[in-house]
């Protein structure tokens, strides 16, 4: 579900989660495996359509991380913090 047009800004982006769910149904220890963020705008500042290979990142979201590419640097810095692609 994306905003109406009229509401969309440039920062907006669509974060998703990978989670390593936990093999007994009773138990709540379901936990975040990998994340990857999506912009949800192109350069021209349309809703971004077609197909996109999406990296994951290893462990939960970390908010200081605002810039793809810091999500880039990270994983250059250290390749074992990629999990896989995403594509979408």
């Amino acid at each position: 579900m994306v905003p109406p047009s009229v509401l969309l800004e440039p920062s907006y982006v669509i974060t998703f989660e990978l989670i390593l769910l936990d093999k007994n149904l009773a138990s709540a220890s379901d936990r975040v495996y990998a994340w990857g963020a999506f912009p949800l705008l192109d350069f021209d500042l349309q809703v971004n359509n077609g197909w996109f290979k999406l990296p994951l990142i290893l462990g939960r979201y970390v908010q200081r991380i605002n810039k793809f590419k810091d999500i880039e640097g990270r994983i250059k810095r250290n390749i074992d913090e990629w999990v896989s692609n995403l594509y979408i």
